[in-house]
């Protein structure tokens, strides 16, 4: 059975690769490239209740506001239980892993949850990456309904 998932938080993960163009050195700020709006994200149910499984499938907007060209840009996924225990995680490529300054991308993928119903999940960690740095981790707390 597939559920949807109302989130009423908007997603934002932050990471940006700046220049400091007095020292030519690469400066990492915080605050440039954001997972913009509100992420899609479906569970579904494979198992049994005697051995529950699933996955959630999560997706969303990549958006640069950078002024430099950002590679290998993915975005890392954690699926979280209400004690903190990790149930799922995933990285997937953004489309297109290169974006131009300014420019977009955007992600799907499918995280699986080996030992455990997705309605188990009590929210998701994004962590956007690129070659230029880390971004800063963003929790998305889940309400199955």
């Amino acid at each position: 059975m597939k559920r949807s998932l109302c989130v009423c938080v908007m997603l934002l993960a932050l990471v940006a690769c700046g220049s400091d163009s007095s020292t030519g050195s690469t400066t990492f700020v915080a605050e440039e490239l954001t997972i913009e709006g509100n992420p899609s994200i479906v569970g579904e149910g494979a198992g049994t209740a005697a051995a529950p499984s699933g996955f959630i499938s999560i997706g969303g907007l990549v958006d640069s506001r950078l002024g430099l060209e950002l590679t290998n840009l993915s975005v890392q996924l954690r699926v979280l239980a209400a004690d903190g225990s990790l149930l799922g995680s995933g990285t997937v490529a953004c489309s297109p892993a290169t974006v131009a300054p300014g420019g977009s991308s955007t992600f799907q993928t499918n995280v699986s949850l080996p030992e455990a119903s997705y309605t188990s999940s009590s929210s998701i960690e994004v962590t956007p990456v690129c070659d230029q740095g880390t971004g800063t981790v963003r929790s998305v707390s889940l309400l199955w309904n």
